[in-house]
């Protein structure tokens, strides 16, 4: 299986946990130039942008590891994009990760905030 296989196949299972939680599908690799966002998701009143990581190992870091300060940019940006083109005004939004490591699965909410990236 190639990484971009293991990429959909786990995002396959972050869409199936998303959906076990109430939440609705609202895009799956969305794309702009500013960058690319897994997942995008909604229940009720609330947006979650939803970074998916896996890894088999740490020999290359964590998969939390993965997601430093350079990615938390593209992924804000391209929210606000996302929420723009899609005329959503003030909607409530939050950034999630989902990491599948080993057998181990974390859902870790809000791993960003705007100060942090200097917005």
């Amino acid at each position: 299986m190639t990484n971009r296989e293991k990429g959909y196949f786990y995002e396959e299972k972050a869409t199936e946990l998303l959906k076990n939680k109430g939440y609705i599908l609202l895009e799956k690799n969305y794309y702009s130039k500013k960058g690319e966002i897994d997942l995008i998701a909604k229940k009720k009143d609330l947006i979650i942008f939803v970074e998916v990581k896996y890894r088999s190992t740490n020999n290359y870091g964590t998969a939390f590891e993965a997601v430093g300060k350079w990615k938390l940019k593209r992924i804000y940006k391209t929210a606000q994009k996302y929420i723009r083109d899609m005329n959503y005004g003030d909607v409530n939004y939050r950034f999630d990760l989902i990491i599948f490591e080993k057998n181990k699965i974390q859902w870790i909410e809000n791993i960003l905030w705007e100060d942090e990236i200097g917005y």
